[in-house]
């Protein structure tokens, strides 16, 4: 209704991590209605279709995409490989069932696979998952590495949202639809 009201000729969809809840603890695992495997299933399928039906209404779709920590493979941290991610095979899977629809874009990150960079209406943006990042200290430490400035960073992986203006970019929260605080 937004996207028509506004005549919006492209629409941008960040997926910044925990997309399934994975491994990383044993008693979520417990708490799961749905196994890892049947979880990552229905969540490629469920952006597919999503997708799908923006790219109906909408002339252009372009999809970012982040890894999260509750993606992983691996229990263990200190064990876990940054590329062994369900993630991946939702992305994987997103790029087969997508191809041939000309309208959806789906942009692999340049420099990391769990840092996604965009230019959106000039602004530059940039979009982490957030377990290996502070609200307060984004900013400094993503322009370091990046060596540009932001405009906008994305954030997800906390269970609250939140925003805040650090050094003149906007930090923006998207809150989880699960977890153990408010």
């Amino acid at each position: 209704e937004y996207g028509h009201q506004h005549q919006l000729k492209c629409i941008h969809v960040f997926a910044l991590g925990d997309l399934v809840n994975g491994l990383i603890h044993v008693t979520t695992r417990i708490n799961n209605t749905e196994n890892v495997i049947k979880q990552s299933m229905n969540v490629a399928e469920t952006m597919a279709t999503m997708m799908n039906t923006l790219s109906e209404e909408f002339p252009k779709v372009k999809v970012y995409f982040s890894r999260g920590n509750h993606d992983r493979v691996t229990p263990n941290k200190k064990e876990s490989i940054a590329g062994e991610s369900f993630a991946d095979v939702i992305w994987w899977y997103l790029k087969a069932r997508l191809e041939g629809l000309d309208n959806i874009e789906l942009i692999d990150n340049e420099i990391d696979d769990e840092i996604v960079m965009a230019e959106i209406c000039g602004n530059k943006i940039f979009a982490v998952h957030g377990h290996k990042d502070k609200i307060n200290t984004v900013v400094p430490n993503l322009s370091m590495l990046l060596k540009t400035f932001p405009d906008y960073i994305f954030m997800g992986h906390y269970h609250s949202g939140a925003e805040s203006e650090i050094h003149g970019a906007e930090v923006i929260v998207n809150s989880s639809l699960c977890g153990t605080d408010d």
